[in-house]
């Protein structure tokens, strides 16, 4: 079947929110804005210099305005807004600058002018400070377009924000009455040392890293989740394709488990323990949807394969072939995947007689097949051949399936990956097509896309897929977390 959809970016808005909403996220969110709310408030304390600053306000007007007899017009005030424009350029002037160095160094040490200015020495032995640098620490503006000018100085010490301030309000007068004729400058109270720092604002900054923290982690989340191309549930896989899904398998990870339990768990027969109740659900809802579809197409032979290595095909192929046998019974498992064979692992079989072994007639069928009581009949790999795909493409692999089809009611084939060797691709001429098992949070889209393309080769096709291990905040059955057995223990084997 075509897939659809395959070049957009599907925005889900429900998915959004529950990835939003759920404690971990929070968690993360509330976590990142702490740590950049402290990063930031440190930084601003111990790593930016302090500054203070000096200010004082200043009255330029029009001498006119005086002589006029205090009768103001609107002439005056316009010609006093255009005299404080000339004046913040006049006082930025260099000259005005060359002053002040000069009254700072005849009247303070080195050492106190060290603390916001550098000195200079020319080659005549002479202490200068540059012009630029007392400029870039003194502020002139205009209060809202009014005659009224702000004198603010701010530099890292408050005794020489202090005395700069107090030498630009003291030249102003004389320079500016010098340079403009009729201006005239005044001085609104006195400027004072000042006591508090200006900058940095310690809990602002602090206050605005949170944000910022907060904001990236957002940001990062939302980009995750729109740009996202890996299988998390089945609705979001319905949104893109029009194949069914026959079911999600729930992740779960047991805490209890000793390191001896987890490596041998492979090696157990049946589906997982009776306390994961979510696990077992979701393979007998499976095998329901499977008996339905294989009736639905008039077909014995269920082919399981997925995209990669590692996306959970042997471990479904291994549970489906249980459920069914305890459903029905007279179940036959084969391992196809005579490259890395692992179903005889999970039943703790031996594999020196197996698949490969009746293909290439060392063995009979008869004796290859291994019968338990319990459990399904399985035929494992054997030991690994040079030609694999030759010999599942021989007219032996026909006969033996011909074979087994008359003797058993279902056959579950497991076979490698679609994207890596052809073999899948080979064997799905034995039924309607192919059952694709995808791994929640690791199988790509475009590895989904990929296998369809390599089976629409050889004239088969995708069924049905099987999304496993689907996370918790995703799957249907997490909707129903406290209903079960009560001990809750969790396995990760899927």
């Amino acid at each position: 079947m075509d897939s659809c959809n395959q070049n957009e970016i599907n925005i889900d808005v429900g998915l959004i929110v529950k990835k939003f909403c759920n404690f971990k996220t929070i968690r993360n969110i509330i976590l990142s804005g702490i740590i950049c709310g402290v990063c930031a408030y440190s930084y601003s304390r111990f790593c930016i210099p302090e500054r203070f600053t000096s200010q004082v306000s200043m009255d330029v007007n029009n001498s006119a305005v005086s002589s006029a007899g205090g009768k103001v017009e609107m002439n005056d005030i316009t010609a006093s807004q255009k005299i404080v424009k000339s004046c913040i350029v006049i006082l930025k002037d260099s000259i005005v600058m060359k002053e002040i160095s000069d009254k700072l160094i005849r009247n303070y040490s080195e050492d106190d002018i060290n603390k916001a200015f550098t000195i200079s020495i020319d080659e005549n032995g002479k202490k200068w400070i540059s012009a630029s640098e007392i400029g870039d620490c003194i502020n002139l503006s205009n209060i809202n377009e009014t005659e009224i000018m702000s004198v603010s100085v701010t530099t890292k010490s408050p005794e020489m924000s202090y005395a700069v301030c107090k030498y630009v309000v003291d030249i102003a007068p004389k320079t500016v009455k010098r340079v403009i004729d009729g201006g005239r400058v005044e001085t609104i109270g006195e400027p004072s040392i000042p006591i508090t720092k200006a900058y940095p604002n310690n809990v602002k900054n602090g206050i605005l890293g949170g944000f910022a923290g907060i904001l990236a982690v957002l940001i990062f989340y939302f980009l995750k989740i729109i740009f996202d191309t890996k299988f998390k549930n089945s609705d979001e896989f319905s949104n893109r394709y029009d194949i069914p899904v026959l079911s999600e398998i729930p992740f779960y990870e047991s805490k209890n488990l000793k390191k001896s339990e987890k490596m041998t768990r492979n090696k157990r027969a049946g589906i997982p323990a009776e306390n994961s109740f979510f696990v077992v659900e979701a393979y007998n809802s499976l095998c329901s949807n499977i008996l339905f579809s294989c009736r639905a197409n008039d077909s014995k032979v269920i082919i399981i394969s997925g995209a990669e290595i590692g996306d959970g095909k042997s471990t479904t192929a291994h549970y489906i072939a249980q459920c069914l046998n305890n459903i029905i019974g007279n179940v036959l498992l084969i391992d196809c995947d005579m490259r890395r064979p692992s179903i005889h692992k999970r039943f703790n079989y031996k594999n020196n007689k197996g698949l490969s072994s009746v293909l290439s007639g060392m063995t009979g069928l008869e004796e290859t097949i291994i019968k338990r009581e319990g459990l399904p009949d399985v035929i494992t790999a054997g030991s690994n051949p040079p030609n694999a795909a030759e010999m599942l493409a021989s007219k032996y692999m026909d006969e033996l399936l011909e074979e087994c089809i008359k003797r058993y009611s279902y056959i579950i084939i497991d076979t490698p990956p679609i994207n890596l060797v052809n073999d899948a691709c080979i064997l799905s001429k034995y039924s309607s097509g192919i059952v694709f098992v995808a791994r929640a949070g690791r199988t790509r889209y475009k590895d989904f896309e990929k296998a369809e393309k390599n089976l629409k080769i050889v004239g088969s096709r995708i069924t049905s897929v099987i999304i496993n291990a689907v996370d918790n905040e995703y799957s249907y059955y997490g909707k129903y977390y406290n209903y079960g057995y009560e001990n809750k223990e969790k396995t990760s084997d899927l």
